[in-house]
């Protein structure tokens, strides 16, 4: 678990149900104590690499509408926005607070950077084009939609939480 995790551990419960979205290789959520963790990405390699740590299932962020009202404690998107057209980006803060019981706590970078060093080989797996940033989420959006958000000292990336 890295420094994110660290931080994010802090808002789960040992007995909390986790849903991780854009999971990618679970950096950051691989070691939290909590019930379960769903990990859902978009890229195969990515699940295939982490299937052994956590239940995992393919999902876009756009099918967030397959999952039930209030069927996770807690849904976390961690450096995952940055990388959708704005409107699923959107659409996808929105879902996410209908989806948990408890809180939604997601992280996006603060400045705009494309990203495209990480395409070709991203975490040592292939070329990955869904590595690339295409939108910025900023506070203003984040206060808009009821996340509490924080400017992490380490990178200077956004943490959004929001509470039921």
């Amino acid at each position: 678990m890295n420094w994110l995790g660290e931080k994010i551990q802090n808002h789960i419960e040992p007995t909390d149900t986790v849903l991780d979205l854009g999971c990618g290789i679970m950096g950051a959520t691989d070691d939290l104590k909590c019930k379960v963790i769903l990990g859902c990405d978009v890229w195969y390699p990515y699940l295939e690499k982490i299937c052994h740590l956590w239940p995992t299932v393919k999902v876009r962020m756009n099918e967030l509408d397959r999952f039930v009202d209030n069927s996770y404690d807690v849904v976390l998107c961690l450096d995952v926005l940055e990388h959708l057209d704005k409107g699923i980006a959107v659409q996808a803060l929105e879902e996410m607070k209908r989806i948990c019981r408890k809180k939604v706590i997601i992280y996006t970078p603060r400045l705009f950077q494309t990203n495209e060093e990480s395409v070709e080989n991203a975490w040592n797996l292939g070329y990955n084009p869904h590595q690339k940033h295409i939108c910025q989420i900023e506070i203003p959006l984040l206060n808009e939609f009821g996340y509490k958000t924080e400017i992490m000292d380490v990178d200077g990336g956004i943490l959004g939480i929001y509470t039921k």
